[in-house]
């Protein structure tokens, strides 16, 4: 009964955690996802950690998503995608379900591209519309830099996946969702340091669009931001 309660206890501070904490929980997971996860797959046993990373990250993109809100249809989906996850971590190391993993993570990533979506739609939302600039709005307006640059990775992964060859690596030959998230965001911040190229005409549109769209974005965003901070102060 004790053990039971514990149980009960530690879920119940976990969701409360998350729930009342949903801006910095995002921001915070997809800085991990960005920082932390290439550091630990350099290493075998870091393939726990990564997922480990990516499920708090699917976790905090559904609650910053749902809110206060009970949305049973983004809960599924959200525990859909970390079920796939958790398959693709269990089943590697068996060669005979080489596909199976490939299909798993396809599935977990367009999952986790579509929530993201989802977070991003929102993050706009709150950073348009909001008449003060808190402290949530300055979390919401970082985390959509970083949702970009994570939602371009997912495209150039998922580009790579269905059209081979699109990237051309000068250091290395395997470009993993890591390469990608560092690609992404080497691209929208126009540094270009060459050791990975778009060669197919269709990656080279991804990265100008995402070049335009991280450019627009920090433009627009901070004549915003200040815009409604000095709004705000003169009332």
């Amino acid at each position: 009964m004790l053990r039971e309660f514990k149980h009960f206890t530690y879920l119940k501070f976990l969701h409360f955690f998350l729930k009342e904490n949903a801006h910095v929980n995002f921001l915070f997971s997809m800085v991990l996802l960005v920082v932390l996860s290439p550091f630990l797959e350099q290493h075998t046993s870091g393939q726990l950690g990564v997922t480990l990373v990516a499920t708090y990250n699917v976790l905090a993109t559904m609650y910053f998503i749902i809110h206060n809100k009970r949305n049973y249809w983004v809960m599924s989906f959200s525990f859909f995608i970390i079920l796939c996850e958790w398959l693709a971590f269990f089943g590697i190391g068996f060669p005979a379900d080489h596909h199976i993993l490939h299909y798993l993570e396809m599935v977990s990533t367009f999952g986790t591209a579509f929530i993201f979506v989802w977070a991003l739609a929102i993050l706009f939302s709150t950073i348009f519309y909001t008449k003060t600039v808190d402290i949530n709005v300055i979390i919401s307006s970082i985390s959509g830099y970083l949702a970009m640059g994570i939602l371009g990775a997912f495209g150039f992964g998922m580009l790579n996946q269905f059209v081979p060859d699109s990237f051309h690596m000068t250091v290395g030959e395997i470009l993993d969702r890591h390469d990608m998230i560092y690609f992404s965001f080497v691209t929208m911040s126009t540094l270009g340091y060459g050791d990975i190229v778009p060669t197919g005409g269709m990656a080279r549109g991804m990265a100008i669009i995402l070049t335009l769209s991280g450019q627009m974005y920090m433009t627009m965003v901070i004549a915003m931001l200040i815009g409604k901070y000095m709004a705000s102060n003169r009332d």
